[in-house]
């Protein structure tokens, strides 16, 4: 006989299942709109009203209200912006503890091995298509800088695998990492929190 903390009844068993399969069609769904999305192509653009509302709620969710946000005109101030050794800290960690919890609450639904199955598509999907758009972005802007180019694919590329996770740990629509996500959907790159600053590319 199981113990009665393990015990699980056939309606636990069922809604398990829908969730799981709630969780499968929504990260199918964040396939098409990785493979879908016009990445970058607002790069230097000021930044709407719309876009700046996404990005103040991003920070206040994140823990840091108080930020303010700026646009990144160019690809030169990116660079410097995304090298910057003032870069918050205490931000990063905050993402990195988020992607730690959220990595325990999808295994909950998930488990290991499907999880890990889950992720691997989004990023084996993501990653050619996400390195694509930044050079070919790059290139528009006349820019042969292999290192930012691959900082900032792969910062975008980070973020789809946190919107994943987002969705396979049944979180809301504004969690950090998803409102993170919709800041590259508008086409910017939230470059970092430096100092009180959200610098967006």
């Amino acid at each position: 006989m199981k113990e009665p903390d393990t015990y699980t009844s056939p309606e636990d068993d069922i809604e398990r299942d829908e969730d799981q399969e709630w969780i499968i069609m929504a990260l199918a769904q964040l396939r098409v709109v990785i493979e879908q999305a016009d990445w970058f192509h607002r790069l230097g653009q000021p930044l709407s009203d719309d876009i700046r509302i996404i990005a103040e709620d991003y920070v206040a969710q994140l823990g840091f209200p108080g930020v303010w946000v700026s646009g990144v005109t160019d690809w030169e101030t990116a660079a410097s912006t995304a090298e910057n050794p003032e870069i918050n800290s205490e931000s990063w960690e905050a993402e990195e503890t988020l992607r730690a919890h959220l990595t325990q609450e999808a295994l909950l639904f998930l488990g290991e091995e499907d999880l890990g199955q889950a992720l691997d598509a989004i990023t084996t999907s993501a990653t050619p298509v996400i390195f694509e758009a930044a050079a070919n972005v790059a290139n528009m802007w006349g820019v042969d800088d292999d290192e930012i180019i691959e900082a900032c694919a792969g910062a975008a590329l980070q973020a789809c695998y946190n919107a994943a996770l987002v969705i396979a740990a049944g979180e809301e629509e504004d969690h950090p990492c998803a409102l993170k996500f919709a800041l590259y959907e508008t086409g910017h790159w939230p470059i970092a929190i430096t100092g009180q600053t959200l610098n967006i590319f």
